[in-house]
């Protein structure tokens, strides 16, 4: 009796144990790892004594240890309370508050910029998408295009790292892109672009824009504004323009006489009823597709290696004085399906082609959907 009574004894000792055990390894086990943690905030602009509330998301959800402690790389100007995130803008400057998890030590970051009460062109800069990019700017290179195409990285605009984005700062900007908005916002309003005087390319293309004011950016040699709701674009004081992309807006007309340097110049998807290019000499591409002419006289453009202009109320055109460059691709004429004026009728073409262009069209472009309804002239 006695044995098996300490054999019982036994036994329940060792499931005890078994049972201690196991709830100790599986405690440790249970442990969930933070794999990463995001902050509220990427960016965010502050004045003196402005606050910010930033909050920090512990990924996975269920992480065992979800704590984070906040600190700031420069607590004269902003500064962050270690455990709650409040950030407070203290005096002019850059700063980036970064939150750090307990367990691992992955962190995440918000830059902040705190300005001056008065800060000339960023009070300029009225729409958010726009100020949030030129902030954005003021502390960071980006990468961009020149105008031959080449990728450039173009210098931070805040040259003293002061804080602040001086009107002499901004006249040194030569690029800018906003082209699809900022953030996935869009940018609305172009208001503060006066100040960027030196600015040399400006994309801004499909944003919605509904004006865009470039009176002053004299030396802008390319303008990208495509897919946006202009009904009015005044190019007449830019006349470094090399390139003018303005394609898909509500354009009636537009007047590139002053524009004597342009190269290309694409206006498809407009409502266009006249566009005089007489004066664009050096012009090698043109692209007026889409539109409502009647007329196009491209006699004067000597260059012109690339022509698009299906897709209009076009009778007759006369493409004999274009570039022509045997055996290579540079050479293009689209010019059909064109329709009649008042109605959407098909209208024939009669196009006019030098012999040397004539073997061209007929063995490469007289095939091309955009060139139905066209037939040369004898």
């Amino acid at each position: 009796m006695k044995i098996m009574e300490k054999a019982r004894f036994l036994v329940a000792v060792m499931a005890l144990a078994a049972m201690l055990f196991s709830g100790c390894s599986k405690g440790e086990g249970d442990k969930v790892p933070v794999d990463r943690i995001e902050v509220s905030l990427t960016e965010q602009v502050l004045l003196p004594g402005q606050g910010q509330q930033l909050t920090a998301t512990v990924i996975p959800a269920n992480a065992t240890d979800k704590a984070v402690t906040w600190s700031s790389s420069n607590t004269r100007v902003a500064s962050v309370d270690p455990k709650s995130g409040w950030v407070m803008g203290v005096s002019p400057g850059y700063a980036i508050i970064t939150a750090s998890a307990h367990s691992g030590g992955q962190t995440d970051d918000c830059e902040i910029t705190v300005i001056p009460e008065e800060s000339e062109v960023l009070d300029a800069i009225t729409d958010p998408a726009f100020k949030a990019y030129a902030v954005y700017c003021m502390h960071h290179a980006q990468e961009g295009f020149d105008m031959d195409g080449n990728t450039v990285t173009y210098p931070k605009w805040d040259t003293n790292g002061d804080g602040i984005l001086s009107p002499g700062e901004a006249a040194a900007v030569t690029y800018i892109d906003v082209s699809g908005g900022y953030q996935e916002k869009a940018v609305a309003s172009l208001a503060g672009l006066g100040y960027f005087t030196g600015l040399i390319r400006l994309d801004c293309s499909f944003n919605g824009l509904t004006a865009l004011n470039v009176d002053v950016n004299t030396v802008l040699e390319g303008l990208f504004c495509d897919g946006n709701e202009l009904a009015v674009l005044d190019v007449s004081r830019n006349t470094a323009l090399v390139a003018l992309s303005c394609g898909a807006n509500h354009l009636t007309a537009f007047d590139v006489t002053n524009n004597a340097n342009l190269v290309a110049l694409y206006g498809n998807r407009n409502q266009l009823s006249e566009l005089d290019v007489s004066k664009n000499s050096a012009l090698t591409v043109l692209d007026c597709s889409v539109n409502q002419l009647t007329v196009l006289d491209v006699s004067a453009n000597p260059a012109l290696s690339s022509l698009v202009c299906h897709k209009n109320k076009l009778s007759a055109l006369d493409a004999s004085k274009m570039a022509f460059f045997a055996g290579t691709s540079q050479y293009t004429v689209l010019c059909g399906g064109q329709t009649a004026l008042g109605s959407s009728d098909p209208q024939p073409l009669t196009l006019t082609l030098r012999a040397d262009q004539k073997l061209h069209w007929d063995s490469s472009l007289k095939n091309n959907d955009a060139n139905k309804g066209v037939t040369l002239s004898n």
